[in-house]
């Protein structure tokens, strides 16, 4: 998302200057990757949650021009982004995410302040739109795919290696497990028994080398990682699969997933990844946000629901897959340009509310 969001703005707003404000402790390493200031988030103990780190934060918003929430799914900074600009009066922008069905009380209540006080939003699908449309939000909403579909991929060791098996014409599986789909499978081991499965599957049918791909890394947490361990133990046949164990960047997963000859993945971007490449993909979902995207992709008759998972749907639809793998390409390849020029949108109507909101300023402070 940040890479990629950058990237956007910079097409319509070359002189762009960006400031990433982390919830985590600022990485130098990080600053140097994507070539932006990198700072982190004052944390004052005693504080109400929606007040700690916004107005010991203040300083860090002052010289902006417009504040992008790329938080995603969450809604979890809302408020100390919406309380700084105000005192700020800076314009706020949620970017690219999927949001709702907004169940919880106060789930409803912070989407409706926050969405409502902020100047625009916008939605990765109409899904999202919809929900926010019946929550009773009145901002601006734009509808605009995920702006990781132009996130260009970067070559790692891992890539050159599996690019090199490809060479022997051998089929590289990838399978990116989560944290998450494993919760929403109940915790109750089927998850991970029904992945070492299709592990097994795609090793006896395709004699494929499977490449066990965790996309989020936390220290000290259990995360994708700890998933990916999980299923590695059940697989049969350990000698034809590849664990992903050290955290990569974003572009770098790109790139590892782009030498796969198909994907199942439960992990929302390495999806975005793939059918960007163009990877066939089958999805295991836990949030319209995966219908939406392979809907957007012509692909939705590849999902599988993480609720009703079970290896006998997921082996019939990997035939499936499988058997119309060149077909699929070809359907992949040629919806990304227009995904690529729907992306661009959300820059330019960026780049108008910007110009907007200066001219607006302007004439405030030149008119008696």
């Amino acid at each position: 998302m940040l890479s990629s969001t950058v990237k956007v703005l910079k097409k319509f707003i070359p002189k762009a200057k960006f400031t990433l404000l982390s919830p985590v402790p600022a990485d130098s390493k990080l600053s140097k990757t994507y070539g932006i200031k990198v700072v982190s988030h004052t944390q004052k103990n005693g504080m109400p949650w929606f007040l700690s780190g916004a107005i010991s934060d203040l300083n860090k918003y002052e010289d902006a021009d417009i504040i992008i929430d790329i938080w995603g799914i969450g809604l979890g900074e809302g408020p100390k982004l919406l309380l700084a600009s105000k005192l700020l009066n800076k314009p706020v922008i949620k970017y690219t995410a999927d949001m709702g069905p907004f169940k919880a009380k106060r789930d409803r209540l912070t989407a409706k302040i926050y969405l409502n006080n902020i100047d625009l939003i916008l939605a990765r699908n109409e899904t999202t739109k919809k929900h926010l449309l019946e929550l009773g939000v009145t901002t601006p909403i734009h509808v605009c795919p995920d702006t990781a579909f132009i996130l260009e991929p970067t070559p790692s060791k891992t890539s050159k290696t599996l690019s090199k098996e490809r060479l022997k014409k051998r089929t590289i599986a990838g399978i990116s497990m989560s944290h998450i789909a494993e919760r929403k499978g109940h915790s109750n081991g089927k998850y991970v028994t029904t992945m070492a499965k299709t592990a097994d599957y795609l090793i006896q049918k395709l004699n494929a080398l499977v490449v066990l791909i965790p996309n989020e890394i936390f220290p000290k947490k259990y995360d994708d990682l700890d998933v990916a361990k999980r299923i590695f133990t059940k697989i049969n046949d350990k000698t034809k699969v590849m664990l992903l164990k050290k955290e990569c960047l974003a572009s770098e997963l790109k790139g590892i997933i782009g030498e796969c000859d198909l994907l199942i993945g439960a992990r929302y971007h390495s999806i975005v990844a793939a059918i960007s490449m163009p990877v066939p993909t089958l999805a295991i979902s836990w949030h319209h946000k995966y219908h939406e995207v392979m809907k957007l992709m012509s692909q939705e008759e590849y999902i599988c629901d993480i609720k009703s998972l079970n290896f006998t749907e997921l082996q019939e639809k990997i035939d499936k897959l499988w058997e119309n793998r060149e077909k699929i390409k070809a359907e992949l390849a040629s919806r990304m340009p227009f995904i690529k020029e729907s992306v661009l949108s959300g820059g330019k109507i960026v780049k108008e509310l910007l110009n907007a909101k200066k001219r607006q300023r302007k004439f405030s402070l030149t008119t008696p």
